[in-house]
């Protein structure tokens, strides 16, 4: 006999929208966008005929209907969610999370050392700019990039970034040498994303009133970076991401200053995943590495 089952998707939707309270919420879990979350409700209520939530300003309450629907849906999520977890307690494949350039200059680098030390371990690289996000990439742990607010997940302290102003010295042979922190504000700022970095570090070293002739804004950490290597402006580089460059002399740093942002990485768990052997040999690993 055929299941008479409501959309899977939909109840998914359905479910995170109920446990957060938010479909804006339940959004940001799930992947997709809040647009999305409200139209697979709207098809499980038209499927219902009645309403599953009172929509509110900020906030979304369970309807009686709703009450009962996510008792069960919840019930029976939680039993696949812990079935599905005991079935892959001994996997030796851990899936990790993490974005490029934390992947591509800090744990690549490391990782020959990973597989000689762990030969059973198959550890896989899940690249993504949403590294908060383990249900949206089936992944086990996270690397993630960040000020550590993340309540959904058990958060661990992993790299405290420092980062230093650094330039091509092909940029340097162009314009002259850097006298100063006031003096490197004639040169173009290669900000990622937003001037936060950049407005911490001149607070800390330059004069009162200091402000750059030039900003060149970009949403990547790795294209920022290659920029500066490229000679277009100077960049916050993270001290422990930029050894090699600097040893090859691809950058350097025009002021021996640093800074340290609000923002570091971090390490994510689910707190409901219990950890398989595997998994938790990688987590250590990672923090041993990082330390």
């Amino acid at each position: 006999m055929k299941r008479q089952l409501p959309p899977l998707p939909a109840l998914r939707a359905f479910e995170a929208a109920a446990r957060r309270g938010s479909f804006k919420d339940a959004a940001e879990e799930l992947g997709v966008t809040p647009t999305a979350v409200s139209y697979q409700i709207k098809r499980l209520e038209e499927q219902l005929g009645a309403a599953l939530f009172e929509r509110r300003v900020r906030q979304v309450d369970l309807t009686s209907t709703g009450e009962a629907l996510h008792l069960a849906t919840a019930q029976a999520l939680d039993r696949i969610e812990n079935e599905w977890a005991r079935l892959r307690h001994d996997r030796s494949t851990v899936v990790l999370l993490i974005g490029p350039m934390a992947a591509g200059r800090w744990l690549v680098p490391r990782m020959t050392d990973f597989w000689k030390e762990n030969p059973r371990i198959d550890l896989r690289l899940h690249h993504s700019a949403r590294t908060y996000n383990l249900e949206a990439a089936d992944a086990d742990l996270a690397i993630a990039y960040g000020e550590g607010k993340w309540p959904q997940y058990t958060v661990e302290p992993l790299i405290q970034v420092e980062m230093t102003p650094v330039v091509s010295p092909t940029l340097l042979d162009e314009t002259g040498p850097v006298g100063g922190a006031d003096d490197l504000m004639r040169l173009p700022l290669i900000h990622e994303r937003d001037r936060q970095d950049w407005d911490r570090w001149i607070a800390e070293n330059c004069s009162a009133g200091t402000s750059p002739k030039t900003d060149i804004m970009i949403q990547d950490a790795n294209v920022a970076l290659h920029a500066a290597i490229n000679g277009q402006g100077v960049a916050l580089g993270i001290i422990q991401f930029i050894h090699d460059d600097l040893a090859a002399g691809r950058l350097v740093r025009p002021v021996e200053t640093t800074v340290r942002p609000t923002r570091a990485y971090y390490l994510l768990t689910r707190p409901n995943w219990p950890m398989n052997p595997a998994m938790r040999r990688v987590y250590e690993w990672l923090k041993q590495a990082a330390g």
